[in-house]
């Protein structure tokens, strides 16, 4: 192995691994190596979603939160805490607000300008006005940009990549600006001008569409509106979001159908509508010099059949004019600025567990994208310890794992070494378990365990890898089932060396217990050959939440990274 395998690579999401940053900066800075972040690009939801609506793109929402937290501590240093103010910033929930407050910032009349200096004040402001000038230019009287909620640092993003046409470019201008340390990358999982999205299968069969719908679901959010919808519409043709046609897949309620499409499947002779006019042709040309008013007569409509209305109808989805290819899941063009992370409603809970993610055009249909070739460059030629973090297990980490070409990469490494029979130089590859269960990872019903977590990772890279056409499996790798133990711990030791977990996650332990966090079955994990490392928790202000502490998690990381 390559004396330049020295580095760290981790696969995350945004807002959970943002604490953990602390934690691998210590790290680098005593081993004097590279740090690279492997983000997906598919999140659907927050102030990214209407950017995707609007001007498409890829979601940079988990990426500029990465970017954002790397900015080194300012101490006194009043221009990295106000650029770092800027572009952590969010207008106001209401849009007009929010619309007049972006108007300030682009025209450089906002306090968040007060300690940026005037070269970067100018080029931020460049960015921005091109997203502006975009913005203005889609505008339509169907489609309007709505600036509730907007991050500034995903405005930026999304400006840049427009700018210069390039997405790592975007990422590289944010990272110079914000003079994030050369020897840290943060690395979209899709190196794309295109927006991604990722479907999820439940074992009961139910296939929902969309990161928010799989995570965090919620009502799509819209700009005020006081007219009414008739759902009894039938001038518009049925739109089928799945489950209709050849190979297309049966969407559960994330991806129902538009309610003119609805009405127009359950009735198949709906009733005609007519537009009321108030003219008709005359029957006679005599007119009395009393009348102060033409007198008509309803006939026979010269227009078609017209939903009815009390004033200006509100536009539905597939209505609007937005970034989006026509015929589109609509379920993949809502407005999810605001929605809740809360997973404390039972009736929020998947009806089954997930048992496969995959990415989809935005017609439904199952796609195999290429990983960003400097993820893999990063994985074979200068990673010696893997980490998936903690997060959202099916849609932070896993849809940068089943990428093609990542499987690969993180797998490898093995594959000629272990009939040697040789550990030495080998990259370690740890799985650094949740506190607690979430939407994804229950039902509360039926939770998935540490060992779960492993086999879910397991089967991730395994996907990418026999998306590859040139890729040939054993036949006992086949379909993915593994009978023997042996042969199980092989294959899941090719992308899981070690398991970090918090005390009190082991069978019968306080945390285990509590039936909110994975339970970890030491003696099942280390028979597969899988290493167990525990670390002391810290539990919250609430007093309810427990994390891992930050000095023993790192301590226990570089043991690892030193065996």
């Amino acid at each position: 192995m390559s004396d330049k395998r020295t580095g760290i690579t981790v696969f995350s999401g945004g807002t959970a691994a943002n604490s953990l940053v602390d934690v691998f900066n210590r790290i680098i800075e005593k081993k004097n190596c590279q740090l690279n972040y492997i983000i997906p690009i598919s999140d659907n939801g927050g102030s990214s979603s209407e950017l995707i609506r609007f001007i498409g793109g890829p979601s940079v929402g988990d990426i500029r939160s990465r970017l954002v937290r790397l900015i080194p501590n300012p101490f006194n240093d009043q221009e990295k805490a106000a650029l770092k103010a800027l572009f952590e910033y969010r207008l106001p929930g209401d849009p007009s607000k929010a619309r007049n407050e972006w108007l300030d910032i682009v025209e450089a009349r906002h306090l968040l300008w007060a300690y940026i200096s005037s070269p970067k004040r100018e080029l931020i402001r460049s960015i921005l006005n091109t997203l502006n000038l975009e913005i203005v230019k889609r505008a339509r009287p169907t489609s309007t940009f709505n600036f509730a909620e907007a991050s500034i640092g995903n405005m930026f993003l999304t400006g840049a990549r427009i700018f210069s046409g390039s997405f790592e470019s975007a990422i590289y201008l944010l990272s110079m600006i914000c003079s994030i340390p050369p020897n840290v990358n943060v690395l979209p999982a899709i190196n794309s001008n295109f927006t991604h999205h990722i479907s999820a299968g439940l074992e009961d069969g139910t296939t929902i569409a969309g990161q928010v719908a799989i995570s965090h679901p919620s009502a799509p959010t819209a700009l005020p509106d006081d007219v009414k919808i008739s759902l009894a519409t039938p001038s518009f043709p049925p739109l089928l979001h799945g489950g209709h046609g050849h190979g297309a897949p049966s969407f559960s309620s994330a991806a129902t159908l538009h309610p003119a499409a609805m009405a127009s499947i359950h009735n198949s002779n709906p009733p005609t509508q007519h537009l009321a006019v108030p003219f008709s042709i005359p029957t006679s040309t005599t007119s009395t010099a009393s009348s102060s008013s033409l007198t008509t007569t309803p006939t026979k409509s010269f227009f078609p059949s017209l939903p009815s209305r009390s004033g200006p109808r509100a536009r539905s989805q597939t209505e609007t004019e937005d970034a989006s290819l026509p015929g589109s899941l609509p379920s993949l063009r809502k407005q999810n600025i605001s929605f809740s992370k809360s997973d404390s409603d039972e009736a929020d809970q998947l009806s089954a567990r997930i048992e496969r993610v995959w990415y989809i055009n935005p017609y439904g249909h199952e796609i195999w994208p290429n990983a960003n070739p400097k993820v893999i460059d990063a994985l074979v030629a200068r990673t010696k310890m893997v980490v998936y973090s903690i997060g959202s297990l099916w849609t932070s980490i896993v849809p940068s794992l089943v990428l093609r070409g990542v499987g690969e990469a993180i797998a490898g490494d093995v594959e000629g070494e272990e009939e040697g029979g040789g550990e030495d130089g080998k990259v370690k590859k740890v799985l650094v378990l949740n506190a607690t269960i979430d939407r994804e990872t229950g039902p509360k019903t039926k939770p998935m365990t540490a060992t779960d977590f492993v086999r879910a990772v397991a089967k991730a890279g395994e996907q990418s890898r026999r998306s590859d056409p040139h890729y040939h499996h054993a036949q006992s790798e086949d379909n993915g089932s593994i009978d023997d133990e042996q042969e199980e711990g092989r294959l899941l030791r090719k992308y899981v060396t070690h398991l970090i977990y918090l005390e009190g996650q082991e069978l019968g332990g306080r945390l285990a217990r509590t039936g909110n966090a994975p339970k970890v079955d030491v003696t099942e994990l280390e028979g597969l050959g899988i290493k167990c490392v525990l670390v002391e928790g810290r539990v919250q202000e609430d007093g309810k939440e427990v994390r891992y502490d930050e000095r023993g998690l790192g301590e226990a990381l570089e043991g690892i990274l030193d065996e």
